[in-house]
């Protein structure tokens, strides 16, 4: 069972999570610790815990953020195709309609 080291990194502005081993490590999460930190708590972890551990909650997780790329590569087309067209300027009734169309892309599609 591979073994890593989780840390919580204290620094200048504020704390940060780094994962790693002997040779080195990570920073997951938090802001770079500028000008030096300390450690204040290592925890010595089982590797495949984890794995098994994080691939849980991925799929437990009901929250995740929709992929808005389809609604924002159809906006970014009709935007390009309004240029296309002759309209050198905005209107703002026609973007609104279109990032209107960008958020419906959200709902699920039926399968």
């Amino acid at each position: 069972m591979p073994n890593a080291e989780i840390s919580i990194v204290s620094g200048p502005e504020g704390q940060s999570l780094y994962i790693g081993d002997e040779s080195g490590g990570h920073r997951l999460s938090g802001p770079k610790p500028w000008g030096g930190g300390t450690t204040t708590h290592t925890f010595k972890i089982d590797l495949d815990e984890l794995i098994r551990e994080a691939a849980a909650l991925r799929d437990d997780d009901n929250d995740a953020e929709p992929d808005l790329r389809p609604g924002l590569e159809w906006a970014i087309a009709r935007c390009k195709a309004l240029q296309t067209q002759g309209f050198s300027h905005s209107r703002n009734d026609v973007l609104i309609k279109d990032f209107q169309n960008c958020i419906s892309s959200l709902t699920p599609l039926k399968t």
